[in-house]
């Protein structure tokens, strides 16, 4: 990620010569591709790199508005605050064209924060980036579209993998059978949960977490000039893991140290009490449901065989 005059921007399979605040760059862009769209409809992906490290460079002056005392802090507000004004741009475009009532816009972020984020980070949650605690995993999510949707606050269940086909069926368009996520509509509002259970199996890594807080000091001593020592991290490659949400429950296992965890986030939504021993058949039954859905699980196109065999055995 650089955030000024970047060298890694593509448009198409075209590298494109960056010129200036790359966040602005893209919100150039976004609004004019909607006014170059006419009448017809169009679909935009628009992922911001903000905020993420390097953050050693300032965002530019217009978005430096914060004064909490802390200068890093100030600047991953103002960082944040570059994205908060590009989408407020987009929406003026939208008003202005007259498609901002018709328009579906979904807003979220990827994941939780690293552990060297400004406070709150994540907030009550347990864990970070990274993580199958719900400090990695458990992110806002916004849905706009006046024209169709009430305001409400929708507290059941939904996962990322729910835009996509929720983007279609607003489009109208009939749903493949192989898609992972379901369409949100029939279920906002209502009360209701859109999945029964939400599956996570990969690497579990602890890079950006509490037990790597070595690293992270390492990296600004190195990125701000104070030593020339490059730090690494033995702990970028993750443990292959899996968790399973269901109801109110968290269950997480490590598939290398055999460790099961289990959590009532309805109650306990920090995971700060660990209640498999008092509920072992809660364990046991959302083992299979994990073991059934990952009997599906097609090989991945890059990561360790050896890791993907122990998740699908």
């Amino acid at each position: 990620t650089t955030y000024y005059d970047s060298p890694s921007l593509f448009r198409g399979l075209e590298n494109v010569k960056a010129k200036g605040y790359a966040t602005d760059e893209f919100s150039d862009d976004a609004v004019r591709f909607i006014e170059g769209s006419g009448d017809e409809p169009f679909f935009i992906y628009l992922a911001y790199s903000a905020v993420h490290i390097p953050l050693e460079d300032a965002a530019p002056e217009k978005y430096q508005r914060f004064d909490t005392g802390n200068p890093e802090v100030d600047n991953y507000y103002a960082t944040l605050a570059a994205v908060d004004d590009g989408l407020g741009r987009i929406l003026s475009e939208l008003e202005r064209t007259g498609e901002l009532d018709n328009t579906l816009i979904f807003y979220l972020s990827d994941n939780g924060a690293v552990v060297d984020s400004p406070q709150p980070m994540n907030g009550p949650f347990r864990g970070n980036k990274g993580n199958f605690h719900h400090g990695g995993m458990h992110v806002p999510m916004v849905a706009h579209w006046p024209a169709t949707l009430q305001p409400v606050k929708h507290d059941p269940r939904v996962a990322s993998i729910d835009v996509l086909p929720t983007a279609l069926a607003a489009a109208g368009i009939e749903l493949p059978d192989n898609l992972d996520g379901t369409d949100l509509f029939p279920s906002i509002g209502k009360n209701v949960d859109s999945h029964e259970a939400i599956f996570w199996a990969g690497p579990e890594i602890m890079h950006w977490s509490e037990d790597n807080k070595e690293l992270w000091r390492d990296y600004w001593e190195y990125v701000t000039e104070r030593t020339d020592d490059a730090p690494s991290s033995p702990l970028k490659a993750g443990d292959a893991s899996w968790a399973v949400q269901k109801g109110p429950w968290l269950l997480r296992h490590n598939e290398v140290t055999g460790l099961s965890e289990l959590f009532d986030v309805s109650a306990d939504p920090g995971e700060r009490s660990e209640v498999s021993a008092a509920h072992p058949e809660v364990v046991e039954s959302m083992r299979a449901d994990y073991k059934a859905w990952a009997a599906g699980l097609a090989k991945p196109l890059v990561w360790s065989a050896e890791q993907y065999e122990r998740l699908v055995k």
